[in-house]
């Protein structure tokens, strides 16, 4: 369902729903918002799905997008720092979920 798009990057774990890797190191400064990357793109999706990316509970703020099958780019995930203090995001750091939905 997933390829790596960069050698060092790490294919997304779980069943559903997935968990998505960063595959850079990302520090975000109180109310920045970057796109991080994943190393990862989505390889194949059944017709008539969508694989929707969600917040994961671990306190990053993340925006929900949701990727169409014939979608080849790299998966980068938009993080908001929403604290009062400089957010740290390490290469390997769960980063997001991802579950595939109809559409």
């Amino acid at each position: 369902m997933f390829a790596k798009v960069t050698a060092d990057a790490m294919l997304p774990t779980g069943d559903g729903p997935f968990v998505l890797y960063a595959a850079e190191d990302a520090t975000l400064g109180m109310a920045d918002l970057k796109k991080v990357r994943t190393g990862v793109r989505v390889a194949s999706l059944s017709e008539g799905h969508v694989l929707c990316v969600t917040e994961m509970p671990s306190g990053v703020q993340t925006a929900t997008f949701a990727v169409e099958p014939d979608n080849a780019m790299e998966l980068c995930v938009p993080v908001l720092n929403g604290s009062l203090r400089t957010l740290e995001i390490r290469a390997g750091a769960p980063l997001a979920h991802a579950v595939v939905q109809r559409k």
